[in-house]
């Protein structure tokens, strides 16, 4: 399968898509979810703060219009102070406070209290995470309890290293004129059918220099920097939905595998129709898209960034 890191303005719309930041930027709404992972407990079906009633608890994502989600927390930079934050409940209108450097449970507050909100750089996850303290002279962080509790407990739960109940994740709820203008900041760009022409690359890291092309009929790859006219490529409408990968080149189209798995894509003179949707595993670190190949049920995702010589569309893939 393929990743592409591409998107496609007219393929299925993006609402709102939830994402985890690696950086917070004050003024703005943010879901906080636990990092803790263990197969034992529950955490991951339930793992959003929320006010419930002037306790700090987690529940199940719960997405609710206006001013009724409970889930939602407006952190906002303390001045003159890093990492230190204001974070304010958008139902309640309550605030975070610090854990007591004890297992109690911790209640909201009506008055702006200040918390220490450092990120946690021993968690060993790709993804960015945080720690919620009183102060940075404080032990305890919060942390993931059972049945759904908030209490102190110390940050990589007293270890050395490693993800855990006391790490949590800002989850911001991206609009789809947020994600363009965060890809206008990263120098990238949505992938449009018609007559705009991209290079595909590989999104993994292991074979992220290698860009797609035809190589006699068949779909290959070739390093980047070799120079081959095969290896640009334009997205053709289908007219109902989808869209075909034709070869800039040849002409050719990236055909169906028909159901056929662990075989080499052909190229042919047939178009052939993929949908692509945003990927919203590779979303939670990046952009990427899913081209699924509507004839066999495979799938490929994908990512792009400018290409600044010529104007080309730079188009990374990833194996799946």
């Amino acid at each position: 399968m393929l990743l592409l890191c591409i998107g496609l303005c007219m393929s299925l719309p993006v609402s709102a898509q939830l994402k985890q930041v690696t950086q917070l930027k004050s003024g703005t709404y943010y879901r906080i979810k636990t990092g803790n992972h263990n197969s034992g407990q529950t955490a991951q079906q339930t793992p959003y703060l929320a006010d419930v009633a002037g306790v700090v608890k987690t529940q199940a994502l719960n997405i609710t219009s206006g001013d009724a989600d409970a889930q939602l927390w407006l952190v906002k930079a303390v001045a003159g102070k890093s990492d230190y934050y204001t974070v304010q409940n958008k139902q309640t209108l309550k605030y975070l406070q610090g854990t007591n450097d004890n297992a109690s449970q911790i209640a909201t507050v009506d008055a702006a209290t200040e918390v220490y909100v450092p990120k946690n750089t021993k968690t060993g996850d790709a993804r960015t995470w945080f720690n919620i303290m009183t102060s940075a002279s404080a032990t305890y962080s919060y942390n993931w309890r059972n049945d759904n509790i908030v209490c102190g407990w110390e940050p990589n739960d007293g270890q050395a290293s490693g993800l855990t109940g006391s790490e949590w994740g800002f989850v911001h709820d991206y609009t789809e004129a947020e994600i363009d203008e965060e890809l206008a900041a990263l120098g990238q760009v949505r992938p449009e059918a018609g007559d705009k022409v991209y290079r595909i690359f590989n999104y993994s890291s292991k074979f992220a220099t290698n860009t797609l092309y035809e190589n006699n009929g068949m779909l290959g790859s070739v390093t980047d920097g070799t120079e081959t006219d095969a290896q640009y490529w334009q997205l053709i409408d289908q007219g109902d939905g989808t869209i075909a990968l034709q070869n800039l080149m040849t002409g050719h189209y990236v055909q169906s595998l028909n159901g056929t798995k662990n075989v080499q894509y052909q190229m042919g003179t047939q178009a052939y129709g993929f949908s692509i949707g945003m990927n919203m595993k590779v979303f939670a670190t990046g952009y990427a898209y899913d081209i699924a190949d509507t004839e066999s049920g495979g799938s490929m995702h994908v990512r792009s960034e400018l290409y600044r010589q010529a104007q080309w569309c730079h188009i990374q893939l990833d194996i799946v």
